[in-house]
């Protein structure tokens, strides 16, 4: 029960964070879709340039305020009334919060390039993001927390357990950014001098 309350709060603040990465995502796909219509190739390399910049200094702030808000719990107690929080609830959810808003620097990059590819009119590597990111977190948590305890999970597994279940959502950003960042960087600056000029001509 406290791993549950903890991990259900900790959530919860978790996706606050991450609404500020999606509107990131979803500022670049209109912007990028815009000039890929009007064929302007420079400006979708520093549109991109630019919203990774806004991303990661948006990371850097979120970070700290995420991690100083689990000093004694404090985040709980916006969600819940003080006699529902224990001490064995606020370890749970601090745990979770200390693996994931570090990590959310990888669901950053992954909605960049989400939204960037999906702007840029090339679907079919978000689409397959999608997938490789529910394999990778369907995965971990079928098998890393069995492997980590050394036995099936019940109330008595080890705290390890825990941690191995709250690593999934960070590796399976890893597996769907993995799948898109190479198409992306290619796409929007491995192009030729000659191939940009008859973008931009036409």
């Amino acid at each position: 029960t406290p791993a549950q309350v903890g991990y259900s709060v900790a959530c919860k603040v978790n996706l606050i964070i991450m609404n500020v990465y999606s509107s990131v995502g979803t500022a670049l796909m209109t912007f990028l879709g815009q000039n890929y219509g009007c064929k302007k190739d420079q400006r979708i390399k520093k549109g991109l340039a630019y919203g990774t910049l806004i991303g990661v200094i948006s990371y850097a702030v979120l970070t700290i305020i995420g991690l100083l808000i689990t000093i004694h719990g404090a985040y709980m107690y916006i969600f819940l009334k003080p006699d529902n929080i224990t001490p064995e609830a606020i370890k749970y959810g601090n745990l979770y919060l200390y693996l994931c808003v570090p990590g959310d620097l990888m669901l950053l990059f992954l909605f960049i390039c989400r939204y960037s590819l999906q702007g840029l009119n090339k679907p079919l590597f978000p689409f397959l993001a999608g997938i490789g990111e529910l394999l990778a977190r369907t995965l971990c948590c079928l098998f890393l927390p069995q492997i980590v305890n050394g036995g099936p999970i019940n109330s008595s597994a080890s705290d390890m357990s825990y941690i191995a279940v709250s690593l999934a959502d960070p590796l399976a950003w890893i597996a769907a950014t993995a799948i898109m960042i190479f198409p992306l960087i290619h796409l929007v600056y491995g192009k030729k001098k000659k191939e940009i000029e008859k973008l931009e001509n036409k």
